[in-house]
């Protein structure tokens, strides 16, 4: 998750908003690695995946309005990226990591 919140970091520094299909690619990229990985992901990974989709999701609300040519699966992207983001969510709370908690851990990553 690191690889990939290095390069969210990246697109979020950019002048330009991302074409559609590398916002495609890298939410695909990011749901892939949760679906595969999610069971052993480190507690870190896991606050990093909740932050990347809570960003992709975000995102893809915001283009949904935007891009009509788009909307249907942006709006899936938003979707999915919030189910992820709750899951993750969740989960760290029955570990016992509060809000404050993440967000600290999210800043030092």
């Amino acid at each position: 998750m690191e690889e990939k919140l290095r390069k969210l970091r990246e697109f979020l520094a950019m002048d330009t908003e991302l074409p559609f299909a590398e916002f495609e690619a890298f939410y695909r990229d990011v749901t892939r690695d949760l679906q595969e990985n999610y069971g052993e992901m480190s507690q870190s990974d896991r606050i990093r995946a909740g932050y990347i989709c809570e960003i992709i999701g975000g995102n893809a609300e915001s283009r949904i309005r935007k891009n009509k040519t788009y909307a249907k699966p942006f709006r899936k992207m938003a979707a999915k990226s919030r189910f992820w983001q709750e899951a993750i969510q969740s989960r760290l709370r029955k570990e016992g990591v509060g809000d404050e908690e993440i967000t600290a851990l999210l800043e030092q990553a």
